[in-house]
């Protein structure tokens, strides 16, 4: 067993503790109390190459789930040697947060709630709807680590002599 299997898990629908995962090949695990993964079109059926329902053993079922968000450091799988975040909202994955080369931070998810597009974005920040690897929808936010000031209504970014 990984550590993510060692950790108490909710149904992604209610605030039941999870009996079913769902795990998916680019979505990860997808906790399900009883009365939800039996609605699932796809329950108790697995497709090796894209998903596989698991029963969670009775003496790992959860008690009373966490409320707020959680952050956990994990191994990133896509690249050895590196971590990346894992965010929790009351107790279930949402969504994760990867370091990239070029100062940005890339917060995917395939839980994200309406077009994001639609709404824009300030400046750095841009909106790849799963056209990159993997193919889930995911936020670019470009950093400017530069000091700061905060002025009368915008940050101030100072200059960096060399």
């Amino acid at each position: 067993m990984t550590d993510t299997d060692e950790e108490a898990l909710y149904c992604g629908d209610c605030d039941k503790p999870a009996t079913w995962i769902r795990d998916t090949q680019f979505s990860g695990k997808h906790p399900f109390c009883d009365d939800h993964a039996k609605q699932q079109k796809d329950f108790g059926k697995s497709d090796d190459s894209y998903f596989v329902w698991e029963k969670i053993p009775a003496e790992r079922v959860a008690s009373p789930k966490p409320k707020g968000i959680e952050f956990r450091i994990a191994e990133n799988k896509e690249r050895p040697g590196s971590k990346l975040v894992e965010i929790l909202l009351h107790g279930n994955f949402c969504a994760a947060l990867y370091p990239q080369p070029d100062n940005s931070l890339k917060l995917i998810s395939a839980h994200f709630a309406g077009d994001l597009v639609d709404e824009g974005f300030p400046d750095g920040v841009t909106m790849d709807n799963g056209t990159d690897y993997p193919p889930i929808p995911a936020v670019v936010i470009r950093l400017d680590p530069r000091p700061y000031t905060i002025g009368h209504t915008k940050i101030v970014r100072q200059t960096v002599r060399k």
